[in-house]
């Protein structure tokens, strides 16, 4: 409930003009911070009227914590736990959230989240902090893969090679 209503008052602050000047006030003792809303507030005001681009990329991340819960789910099972997908559908988006806070990478921060989240529903600490470890192996190497796949074929296309203009740099003698 705190974190909707926290939810709730960040995005009236960062949409609605009035309330995003008078949010500003607080922070004028921190220029860093108040630099950062007001850069974060303009990108946000790019996107006014475009409601459609808005939509599509909540559906994306939506789409993409779906799948991260599966891939949750997955790596449970294969570590021979019966636990209803409704609970990781729950779990893995607060598990999300939690890893944003500093840290190197989430770790730490997620498997404690992991480990307090799932010993609610029975899971052993072990357990959930194996399946985040995996979880976070997991990432790596689809990161690392899609880096290769990106080192040997997109980029390659990026590199611009420079073309003389005809006529500059030659000497008429």
């Amino acid at each position: 409930m705190l974190m909707a209503a926290a939810s709730l008052l960040i995005t009236v602050v960062l949409f609605y003009e009035k309330a995003y000047r008078f949010g500003c006030q607080f922070f004028g003792w921190f220029p860093k911070i108040q630099e950062a809303l007001m850069s974060v507030h303009y990108d946000i005001s790019l996107l006014k009227g475009k409601w459609g681009e808005g939509i599509k990329a909540l559906l994306v991340t939506c789409l993409a914590h779906v799948t991260f819960s599966f891939v949750y789910f997955f790596i449970a099972k294969s570590l021979h736990q019966d636990i209803a997908w409704i609970y990781f559908l729950i779990f893995v988006p607060m598990i999300c959230v939690a890893s944003a806070f500093p840290s190197i990478g989430g770790l730490g921060v997620r498997e404690a989240g992991t480990a307090y989240l799932f010993a609610k529903i029975g899971v052993d600490s072990g357990i959930a902090v194996s399946i985040s470890l995996m979880n976070f192996l997991y990432m790596v190497i689809v990161g690392l893969m899609g880096g290769v796949i990106y080192v040997f074929t997109l980029s390659s296309r990026r590199i611009q090679h420079h073309q003389p203009d005809e006529g500059v740099g030659t000497t008429a003698a």
